[in-house]
């Protein structure tokens, strides 16, 4: 199960990202950290661009429509 859909379901809080990306970072996955996280490309861009509420935003509301 990736961060966002962790986010949307209440398992997580965004602060607790840099957990996850540690996670990513120590397992042998082939993913790129963008699909490990679960974030669309469009997301992926706001979240770089330094706007992580946003994009935790944005995936969020894709995921409950």
């Amino acid at each position: 199960m990736s961060f966002v859909e962790m986010l949307n379901e209440g398992r997580l809080k965004s602060g607790d990202i840099d957990l996850f990306i540690e996670k990513w970072h120590n397992s042998k996955s082939k993913m790129s950290l963008r699909e490990y996280l679960g974030f669309t490309e469009k997301e992926w861009q706001v979240f770089g661009s330094g706007s992580s509420e946003k994009a935790f935003e944005m995936a969020l509301k894709r995921l409950n429509r």
